[in-house]
């Protein structure tokens, strides 16, 4: 039996190249293509983040502005005259500001075993930071000075850090101020209510509004 040959492969046609490639105009369409879908997906990335970070910040806002408002409403609710306590001032509030407020406090005093407190709130600089001042053991009429280093006021100062990136201004005060009528005043005297309001904003200069906390109207009885 004559074997079988294989037939030859057929030649390539006249002009055409044994083994064609990618052409270098091909590999340039698909690298810009590759780069531009990159690019997309780098910038919905990016918008993600960005979203998350604010969304996580308007949490941390809202849960500064609910702790600093729980503070003071329950310092604001317990003014109290320190001469009814055996205190020397004849005033419940000291200092009456848009960014500060002083006043005495009857807190953490079962019995009258201590004396008022002597809370302070200060707005610098977008810190909004409470200092309690608890009157030296025996004397209710002596507090001690943040600098003073005796045994007698060891551990009688205390500040804690109630928010941060507050934008209050002079037409959104931090604090405002009502007499027993209800009317607004300045005089520390008179103060019978504090209007508490929340500016808050990280970044002002994402053009984004800043968020605002609702007014705290904290009226208090004066023994």
């Amino acid at each position: 039996m004559t074997p079988r040959r294989s037939r030859p492969a057929p030649a390539p046609r006249s002009g055409a190249p044994a083994d064609a490639g990618v052409t270098v105009a091909e590999l340039v369409v698909a690298m810009m293509i590759l780069v531009v879908v990159m690019l997309g997906v780098a910038a919905t990335t990016q918008g993600v983040e960005r979203t998350d970070r604010e969304s996580t910040r308007r949490v941390d806002d809202t849960a500064e502005a609910q702790y600093a408002l729980q503070l003071l409403s329950r310092a604001v609710a317990r003014a109290v005259v320190p001469t009814s306590l055996g205190g020397s001032a004849r005033t419940a509030v000291l200092v009456s500001e848009p960014d500060a407020l002083v006043l005495y406090a009857n807190l953490d005093n079962p019995g009258n075993a201590v004396g008022p407190s002597r809370v302070e709130y200060a707005l610098d600089d977008g810190v909004l930071t409470q200092t309690t001042r608890r009157p030296v053991e025996g004397d209710a009429a002596t507090y001690c000075a943040d600098d003073e280093d005796t045994p007698e006021c060891e551990g009688r100062v205390t500040r804690l850090v109630l928010a941060r990136n507050l934008r209050n201004g002079a037409d959104e005060p931090l604090f405002a101020y009502r007499d027993a009528a209800g009317d607004p005043t300045d005089e520390p005297g008179r103060v019978r209510a504090v209007e508490v309001a929340l500016v808050v904003q990280h970044d002002p200069s994402s053009g984004r509004d800043p968020a605002r906390f609702a007014g705290l109207l904290v009226p208090f009885s004066l023994s």
